[in-house]
């Protein structure tokens, strides 16, 4: 982007091709000098030349318009054919949710972004421009053709949406030097004034948690502990620093490595074959043990998205099932609707055998799912259609059909939820949910994450949950995220022993 730029930039000045030569020659010299030392660790770790993996799928045409490496491009932007191309100034005007994420839809201006360059750059055309500005121009639109043929996120663009509003202003004074009249003149000036009115209008309508940081309404932990889009990971990372002895992490995926003092390893940078590329559970606890490895930290939401693990489907690798975790770990902590869970690796001679998780007594009367009179489980209540088999004890429910109960709870006492699925075929996702409603049966809160269902066979997934101060009863639902999921086998129980889980919330 900046030698594209910069092309458009040489029009500024004299000397012809020697000197355009020398520029792009200091330019790429500076370049490299400044990520040499980056460049070098990253290679090191990874065995490839970063980027190039991506630059290579995503400038070839032979890799489609959704390049493996960047599996999301077409979900947050558009396709990356010449009849995209075409119609990517309209779509990143009046669509620009569509290459963001979060999408930011809010306020009477939504969805516009780029109007600033494209409401005051079609005034070039009658503003006859110098041949410099032209220069300048066509700089731009090839830095804008390499970001539509790469990753697309807005927030990945934003050098070259700041670029666009110099052509902007240069737009507007040549025209406006043009316009003879008071009365054109400020029909122009007006224009300006409403495009960077709308701009700033929306911005401050988004909710974001950077300016409740910046203003010093919010803290810096309370910060990276929400804000998952810049430091997915920092809960589970403050919490594995928190831990005595710690060795050698293992996390899925890379989280950010600012946050923590422990030593990381990933599937991208583990030493040797890395513990999810191993298929059974002998080996993976035998790479883990080679890597010194004395914790695990899992971000579910990554499951079974390449290339965050080597294994080819998340539930081929035993170690991102629960069905390991639970005969091989301790699990320290996390959820609360973060997704992310940091379980201890038990000694060898400890492993192998089921660990209690969760210590109070089973709170669901119908946990199994036993058939009731009505032809759904007993204690629990239908919303649309869900299908029952009662010879199984299973319920197949989808994101509109399911079934949920309700039981009593007490205020800030941690629960852990537990319940098997199986996907119905292709790919689906399972929602662990609980909905915490005060004694007048008002929400006061509500927990909830994802995990992913497999067709290839039943796995147990669980969240922990805190109930909130004033939540008096909790409702734990049998939904699907996504697609269809067989659900069966609940269990909602207090971590802490019954006695000591109602001494801590007496203490709070």
């Amino acid at each position: 982007v900046g030698l594209a730029v910069l092309l458009g930039l040489l029009a500024l000045r004299r000397g012809g091709p020697l000197a355009v030569a020398r520029l792009v020659a200091l330019l790429a010299a500076a370049a490299l000098l400044t990520v040499a030392a980056p460049l070098a660790r990253s290679a090191l770790l990874t065995g490839q030349v970063p980027g190039l993996a991506l630059a290579t799928a995503s400038l070839t045409r032979g890799a489609g318009a959704d390049p493996a490496i960047m599996g999301d491009l077409v979900r947050f932007g558009i396709g990356r054919s010449p009849a995209d191309l075409a119609r990517l100034p309209f779509a990143l005007t009046f669509h620009t949710d569509a290459f963001e994420w979060p999408p930011t839809p809010w306020g009477p201006f939504g969805r516009l972004i780029g109007y600033l360059f494209f409401g005051l750059g079609p005034l070039l055309l009658v503003a006859r421009p110098r041949p410099r500005a032209l220069a300048l121009c066509a700089g731009i639109a090839v830095a804008t053709l390499l970001w539509f043929y790469t990753a697309q996120y807005l927030r990945y663009g934003l050098p070259i949406l700041a670029m666009f509003l110099p052509v902007a202003g240069l737009a507007y004074v040549s025209v406006q030097q043009g316009i003879k009249g008071a009365a054109p003149r400020a029909a122009l000036g007006v224009l300006v004034v409403v495009l960077a009115a709308a701009g700033g209008a929306l911005q401050l309508r988004v909710p974001t948690y950077e300016r409740d940081y910046v203003l010093g309404r919010q803290d810096r932990a309370t910060y990276l502990s929400r804000y998952s889009f810049c430091c997915a990971g920092y809960t589970a990372l403050h919490l594995v620093d928190q831990q005595p002895d710690v060795g050698g992490v293992f996390v899925v995926p890379d989280p950010g490595l600012l946050y923590t003092r422990a030593r990381l390893s990933s599937p991208q940078t583990f030493v040797g074959d890395g513990p999810t590329s191993a298929t059974d559970a002998a080996t993976a606890l035998a790479r883990l043990d080679a890597g010194h490895v004395t914790y695990i930290v899992l971000g579910r939401w990554y499951f079974g998205r390449p290339p965050y693990f080597d294994a080819p489907s998340w539930d081929a690798a035993p170690l991102l099932t629960e069905e390991f975790l639970r005969r091989n770990t301790v699990l320290v902590g996390g959820g609360d609707g973060d997704n992310t869970y940091v379980y201890s690796l038990l000694p060898p001679d400890q492993r192998g055998k089921e660990q209690s998780w969760a210590q109070g007594h089973e709170l669901l009367p119908n946990g199994e799912l036993a058939a009731g009179p009505v032809g759904v489980p007993a204690g629990w209540v239908a919303t649309g259609q869900p299908r029952y088999d009662a010879a199984t004890h299973a319920v197949l429910a989808t994101t509109n059909d399911y079934l949920s109960t309700t039981v009593p709870v007490t205020p800030n006492v941690q629960y852990l939820l537990s319940h098997v699925t199986r996907s119905a075929g292709g790919e689906a996702w399972a929602r662990l949910r609980v909905t915490w409603r005060d004694r007048a049966g008002r929400v006061v809160g509500d927990t909830i994450e994802a995990a992913p269902a497999s067709p290839r066979g039943d796995h147990t997934f669980s969240m922990l949950a805190t109930a909130p101060a004033g939540a008096a009863t909790a409702t734990v639902y049998a939904q699907a995220d996504s697609g269809e999921v067989w659900f069966a086998d609940f269990s909602f129980r207090t971590v802490q022993p019954d006695g000591a889980a109602a001494s801590g919330a007496r203490r709070e």
